[in-house]
């Protein structure tokens, strides 16, 4: 794998690594190990390129990162079918990856070995570059320990654009390293026209910005700071930056939007992707990987200051073990061990490429200085050289040699499996299954996760199958932009669509709904998976293989209908295929990859949701097998686990709760809530857990599908109270006085539920049907009963604010007013009664809910001065509470306290740095009292530079500042 070529000297043979011949060695390895189709890290990037994604630019709700250097250079794949535009991409990649493995052999080449004295006295080579034969080892170590390297080599073999970036970044730094041996300008311009294309594609360039003008100071010297260099050097950056303008300038001509709107949502892109990164995680990878490159980058003076023999000694030992240290960190940093900083680097959003590259260039200018400080005999400066220092130093060339031959090795050894994992058939196949599930044509297709219909397309794509469904994203669904798209790409859904140009921007929940209603008696309608929310307070989901078909309620029981015996059958046949085939090796996989461990928790789910329709059906040993097989899968799952313990509670014929609130905890926890373990766990079948889950649903709205949770408890356990009085409240918050007053007549023979807990039901079920004076009286009978109860106060509070409310809506202000006033008492009231009930004791966090209510109840009746006192105590309570900050902020305004209202804004500025356009409304309101319409518009035009164009707030805004302008 090396060459040769003659140094100045006729008696010294120097042997190099050519970069063509590294090049065509990185191609041959990773084309063996492409990538075919897509990954979850290409797929954003695929997706957009070859049309899957429904909107190629950035939208306020569906924010994606554009490349415009990647669409420039990739630009000729579009000839190509879209079938086969995956894997050209992927080929790009490869190719990039070999070309920086190319350009980071030349780059070592480069770096002099002159560093410090002891180097000086050994290499008297041109610019200070190795000589001899084993020249060529730093650049092999370098290459070999990058290009084996895990992150490096699945981005290499997988289109994510992030290779290209990196290539670039290589680029930069063989100019920079170029310059210095050839003091051409040249080369620094070509680096400034590189840097600036490469910020355009990727802003994380910016970070390296102060150390590249720091070595070309360095470099350069007092030269530097030439004007027409420095003039030129912009120019050159400034060329490479238009790139920025070519996607919004283009899209503005297309789709006939603002350009500068357009652009900004580019910047907002970039500038986020680099925000959610941790700094601390940024932090660790320059310790590790550019703090060597910078120590090597210092030129030791040959004097250091020690006259004694010892000092001296100790010195040079000191700056050795320095750069033993920092071989050892790049070196940790490019394996895949659990305290190597990769281990963080990896779980983050960006790859590092860039961190890697630089400590693979660390990693080739120390093994030279090892090379050469142990592996050639110096001049003696204070005496000849010990036996044993000879000794000393043979074992240490022998140790370098040890770490230069294992390095390789064992990088390979850990990364081969997870790269075999990341190209396993794991994500196709499972897109495969979900395709093998759909009708042919004309269903509707729905999915939450954008990236299921993106992978949906590619697999009809892959197969040659033409894509005759309509595949809707919900989370787009209620934006006029994306139902104008979904218009003009399904005629058979435009006839049944009214012209989206007579739409709202946003389309309201209810709307949508009652779409989805009429669209389910024109079309079949599915799922990719399982979910919860608006829709499925009509409908509920039917297994057909991977995917779910949605059926109308068929009655009015909140139950849906238990599979049929065929339904279970041919589930069961398809369950048992998968699991001899795809399923057998997938945990396996799961623990290398990402790809697999995605595809391996939706099969955990799936199997969950179908052994929970299983024993609802009482196919207990059936519905045993999918829990285990759900546990087996993902050993995460806490709800599987909690169903396969009740299953075999229940084939004992014990119908009792089990113990599970522990593993219900631990999901609610580690996935933030009930959606995130629905999406990552599945339903649950077990009475105490369903009972959790209702209650979850019941206060996010879901009610129908939070009565069914509470049916199925008491189908476990007739007549339960806890199942029943829930069963109540939902029937009342959905206005059914009739049932609420049955089940509250089944449940006053328990003594288990409180008198009072009954009498709220009944008043809630009344206020829902308008009958304010009887729930009214219910709630005051029941504080008569027991005054000192604050809970009762606090709900009659809350009946007396959401009467007021309706009567608002009703334009009924002088009754809305008295309502207002009389929850504002009996939160005072509450107030007391709690301070009363901790025994007098200082308020703390747990009275800031009700001190909210009552400062709202405050507003509204214009008791402004009050409203700040009780807003102070909650920041008093709560110094970050951005809600009291920004309601005090508004009622400060309005009391003409221009500076307090100014100083809560500040605050809040800090707090909600991504919210700043709630700062900027403010601030505008502010300097309208101040009679200054300069600053108004000021502020709301920077309003606008952070909301969405689409959004009716923009529009008014807009209107505000045209008034305001005098247009």
């Amino acid at each position: 794998m090396t060459s040769e070529i003659k140094s100045s000297s006729p008696r010294k043979t120097t042997y190099v690594l050519r970069p063509w011949l590294v090049v065509l060695c990185a191609l041959v390895l990773y084309g063996v190990t492409l990538n075919h189709w897509v990954t979850l890290r290409s797929l954003s990037l695929v997706a957009q390129f070859t049309g899957w994604d429904w909107h190629p630019l950035p939208n306020s709700w569906r924010s994606e990162p554009i490349a415009p250097l990647f669409w420039v250079v990739t630009y000729p794949i579009h000839v190509l079918p879209i079938s086969m535009q995956p894997l050209a991409l992927n080929i790009f990649t490869a190719i990039c990856a070999a070309l920086t493995l190319g350009l980071l052999t030349a780059s070592v080449r480069m770096l002099p070995q002159d560093r410090t004295r002891d180097q000086r006295q050994r290499e008297g080579g041109e610019y200070g570059q190795i000589s001899g034969r084993l020249a060529f080892l730093p650049q092999l170590f370098a290459v070999l320990m990058l290009g084996f390297q895990l992150t490096f080599w699945q981005h290499a073999v997988s289109a994510s654009g992030e290779m290209l970036d990196l290539l670039v970044f290589a680029l930069i730094v063989f100019c920079v390293l170029r310059f210095r041996i050839s003091q051409n300008d040249n080369w620094l311009f070509l680096m400034a026209l590189i840097y600036g294309m490469g910020v355009s594609n990727n802003w994380a360039l910016i970070g390296y910005f102060p150390l590249f003008i720091f070595s070309l100071i360095w470099i350069r010297g007092l030269s530097f700071f030439n004007i027409r260099f420095i003039f030129l050097m912009i120019f050159c950056g400034a060329i490479g930056l238009s790139l920025y303008l070519m996607e919004p300038a283009m899209a503005s001509h297309r789709q006939h939007q603002n350009f500068w709107y357009l652009l900004q949502q580019e910047w907002r892109g970039q500038s986020f992707a680099l925000q959610v990164v941790p700094r601390y995680v940024v932090l660790v990878a320059a310790l590790a990987t550019i703090l060597p490159l910078l120590f090597a980058g210092v030129r030791w003076p040959s004097f250091l200051g020690e006259v004694s023999p010892v000092g001296n000694v100790l010195t040079q030992l000191m700056i050795k073990c320095l750069h033993i240290v920092f071989l050892i960190l790049p070196l940790v940093t490019l394996t895949e061990f659990p305290f190597s900083p990769s281990a963080r680097m990896k779980d983050m959003p960006a790859s590092f490429l860039t961190f890697f590259y630089v400590g693979a260039l660390a990693i080739g200018y120390f093994t030279g200085y090892f090379l050469l400080i142990f592996g050639k005999k110096g001049p003696a400066s204070w005496g000849r050289e010990s036996k044993a220092e000879t000794i000393l130093g043979k074992a240490a060339l022998g140790l370098l040699w040890v770490v230069v031959v294992a390095g390789p090795i064992v990088v390979l050894w850990q990364n081969v499996p997870n790269v075999r994992a990341s190209s396993s058939s794991a994500l196709p196949q499972f897109f495969d299954s979900i395709l093998d599930g759909l009708p042919t044509k004309d269903a509707i297709v729905l999915s939450d996760d954008p990236a299921r219909l993106d992978l949906l397309q590619g697999a009809y794509e892959r197969r040659h199958l033409a894509n005759n469904n309509i595949l809707i994203e919900t989370g787009s669904l209620g934006h006029r932009e994306y139902l104008r798209y979904l218009a003009d790409r399904y005629p058979k859904l435009k006839a049944e669509m009214d012209s989206p140009e007579k739409l709202p921007v946003v389309i309201q929940d209810k709307a949508l709904e009652r779409f989805m209603g009429y669209i389910g008696t024109k079309f079949p309608i599915y799922y990719l998976h399982t979910s919860f929310g608006y829709y499925f307070e009509e409908y509920y989901l039917v297994p057909r293989g991977m995917v779910y078909e949605l059926k109308g309620y068929p009655d009015n029981r909140p139950q849906p209908p238990a599979p049929t015996d065929e339904e279970v059958k041919t589930q069961q046949a398809f369950w048992t295929q998968l699991e001899s085939g795809p399923l057998k090796d997938l945990p396996k996989l799961s623990k290398l990859d990402l790809d697999p461990q995605v595809v391996d928790t939706d099969y955990s789910v799936d199997l969950d949701f179908w052994g929970v329709e299983l024993q609802r059906a009482n196919h207990l040993p059936e519905a045993h097998g999918a829990f285990a097989e759900a546990v087996r899968l993902n050993p995460d799952n806490n709800i599987a686990k909690i169903n396969l313990r009740y299953n075999e509670a229940l084939q004992k014929g014990n119908h009792q709760p089990i113990d599970s609130l522990e593993l219900f905890e631990k999901s609610y926890l580690k996935y933030g809530g009930l959606i995130g373990v629905l999406k990552f766990n599945g339903p649950v079948d077990e009475p105490d857990a369903s009972l959790q889950f209702g209650e979850l649903m019941a206060e996010t709205g879901n009610l129908r599908q939070a009565a069914t949770l509470f049916e199925r408890r008491l189908e476990l356990l007739p007549n339960d109270p806890d199942a029943l009085l829930d069963m109540a409240k939902t029937y009342a918050d959905r206005g059914k006085v009739e049932k609420v007053l049955d089940l509250v007549g089944k449940l006053r023979s328990s003594s288990k539920i409180k008198e009072w807990e009954l009498t709220r039901v009944q008043a809630m079920a009344y206020m829902r049907v308008g009958s304010n004076n009887v729930a009214e009286t219910m709630l005051k009978q029941a504080i008569k009963e027991d005054p000192t109860d604050s809970v009762r106060v606090g709900t009659l509070a809350d009946i007396d604010t959401r009467f007021g409310r309706r009567a608002v809506r009703q334009n009924k202000l002088k009754v809305a007013k008295g309502y207002f006033a009389e929850a504002l008492t009996n939160y005072d009231q509450q107030i007391k009664l709690m301070t009363a009930e901790r025994h007098n004791a200082i308020r703390d966090t747990s009275f800031v809910p009700v001190l909210l209510k009552k400062a709202e109840m405050e507003v509204v009746i214009e008791a402004l001065n009050p409203a700040v006192e009780t807003l102070s105590e909650i920041i008093r309570m709560q110094p970050e509470n951005t809600t009291a900050l920004l309601n005090r902020a508004s009622v400060e305004a309005k009391l003409k306290n221009i500076d307090g209202a100014k100083a809560d804004l500040k605050a809040m500025s800090k707090l909600m740095p991504k919210q700043q356009y709630l700062v900027e409304y403010h601030m505008a309101d502010i300097a309208a009292l101040e009679h200054d319409p300069a600053e108004e518009i000021r502020h709301l035009k920077n309003y606008l530079r952070m909301t969405p164009e689409e959004t009716t707030e923009f529009a008014n805004v807009a209107k505000r500042i045209e008034k305001l302008e005098g247009h």
